[in-house]
Parts: structure tokens; sequence; C-alpha cells
């Protein structure tokens, strides 16, 4: 199964660094799914719970004051705060 980089960053350091098959949550605008090979995206998160997919396993985690980048099949995350849900 394909898959991309996730890293989350927070004010605390680092609180994700992995390989996942999707990631999927909220931005000022609407929900979203990132899948392997997405288009490159930048855009401001919501205050909420997101998830993502690791070897199968889905996830969660509550991220506040986020920022997210997409690009060449890495997705990088710098919030003020988050912890696992």
């Amino acid at each position: 199964m394909k898959t991309f980089k996730l890293r989350i960053v927070t004010s605390r350091g680092r609180l994700v660094k992995t390989d996942v098959e999707s990631f999927s949550g909220y931005t000022t605008e609407g929900s979203f799914q990132i899948l392997p090979d997405h288009s490159p995206i930048i855009a401001i998160l919501k205050n909420a719970d997101f998830s993502y997919s690791e070897s199968g396993v889905v996830k969660g985690i509550h991220l506040e004051g986020g920022i997210m980048k997409f690009k060449d099949n890495r997705l990088t995350i710098t919030a003020t705060r988050g912890a696992a849900v």
C-alpha cells in the first residue's frame, strides 16, 4: 500500500513522525482527506480532532492553531498544541 510521510510539530516538540496511508480533518474551508500523490496544498487547520491511518490502524489526534503543507508526498503540520485522542 502506498504511503506518505507525516510530521506533526507543536510548540513542545515533535508529536508525530511516521509513514501513513491517509490523513483527514478540517481546514477553515471545510473537511479534507490527503492520500498519497495528492496535489500540493497549504491550508490553515481548524482546532479539531484529526485522524490518520498508519499500517492499517486509524489513530486520532487533536490539534490547535495548525498550518499544514503537503508536497512531494510529505505532510508537515505545525500546531500550537496537540495530543493523541
